[in-house]
């Protein structure tokens, strides 16, 4: 049991740092229309998207949490 939430703590902070990761990344892409903006909004861009990033993680992070409380029932751990 206990490897299955290490695996779920895993899989949900993956999904964390790259969201996380991508922002700036993004922002560099779209230099265009970034370079426009301080870097202080930049840094509130991550600041403001952050709840949303740990959302977006909870949601991809689902299915896998189904998947393993379902095989709880049918494992002999």
């Amino acid at each position: 049991m206990k490897s299955r939430l290490k695996s779920l703590l895993f899989v949900y902070l993956f999904w964390v740092v790259l969201f996380i990761l991508q922002k700036p990344i993004f922002l560099l892409f779209h230099w265009d229309s970034a370079c426009r903006h301080s870097f202080g909004e930049w840094l509130l861009t991550n600041v403001h998207g952050f709840s949303m990033d740990l959302s977006m993680a909870g949601y991809f992070t689902l299915p896998i949490l189904v998947v393993l409380l379902v095989s709880c029932f049918f494992s002999k751990d």
